[in-house]
């Protein structure tokens, strides 16, 4: 018996002891497959600016000066007014009693509008130049808003076509913008806008 509990007291030492000479062994984390590195999307290109309807004609302008803008506007029944197009309830309405046109260009940046003058009897409903001096003219005048704030200019509108289906012509106009940004502009252009 006593040599049961020599045995038992040589194994309990050589068991309980640590090699405190050996390095005790890190356990590792297993090995992990390498994180991708994030790629950047492409970034898609811009979306052009959705071409104007112009089912019923159009108004192409280019104005340089004070403000530079270039824009083409649509037609349609804000675009113009030509009362020989319109019914006699329609005239009777909006009390009209003279033949008039007008056009409205209106874009992004600046508003042109084109009429003819009815205080001094009817419009020519048909071709005609018009000279303005930049003053309250008898036969036509031009109003712009937007980015320019003008109530008259100098120049020339030229209707080259006025008849029972559409208006067309061109300008070339000078003036002075009278709110900020304040200064010189010339406006070039042309429309041809259907009956709508």
């Amino acid at each position: 018996m006593n040599r049961l509990i020599a045995i038992a007291v040589i194994l309990g030492a050589c068991g309980g002891k640590k090699d405190e000479g050996a390095p005790a062994a890190k356990s590792q984390p297993a090995p992990t497959a390498p994180t991708p590195t994030p790629t950047a999307e492409p970034t898609p290109a811009p979306t052009p600016p959705a071409a104007p309807n112009t089912q019923y004609g159009s108004c192409h302008f280019k104005v340089t000066g004070v403000v530079t803008a270039e824009e083409t506007t649509p037609g349609g029944a804000s675009a113009q007014m030509v009362t020989s197009w319109l019914d006699a309830k329609s005239k009777e309405v909006m009390k009209i009693s003279k033949d008039s046109w007008m056009v409205n260009c209106t874009g992004k940046d600046v508003q042109l509008t084109i009429s003819s003058n009815t205080q001094t009897g009817p419009a020519t409903m048909g071709p005609k130049d018009y000279t303005l001096d930049g003053k309250n003219n008898k036969d036509a005048g031009v109003l712009f808003g937007g980015k320019i704030s003008a109530l008259a200019a100098k120049g020339t509108v030229k209707i080259t076509a006025l008849d029972d289906t559409h208006i067309a012509g061109t300008f070339s106009l000078e003036g002075d913008s009278l709110a900020d940004p304040k200064g010189a502009f010339k406006a070039e252009g042309e429309f041809d806008f259907k009956k709508p």
